[in-house]
């Protein structure tokens, strides 16, 4: 699923405070790294990722 700002809240964050999130280089698709993240944390980097588009 690829999350945006419209779908952001179908993610389960009821089932757990902390999802997985993978940073991944768009260019060449390699994973940079994997951690987790709060609903607050989503927010935030949509909200970012929206204003460079």
């Amino acid at each position: 699923m690829q999350v945006t700002l419209e779908n952001q809240t179908q993610v389960a964050f009821a089932k757990s405070e902390m999802i997985p999130a993978i940073v991944q280089d768009v260019r060449s698709g390699v994973i940079l790294m994997q951690g987790f993240m709060n609903s607050e944390a989503l927010k935030a980097t949509l909200r970012h990722c929206s204003q460079k588009t």
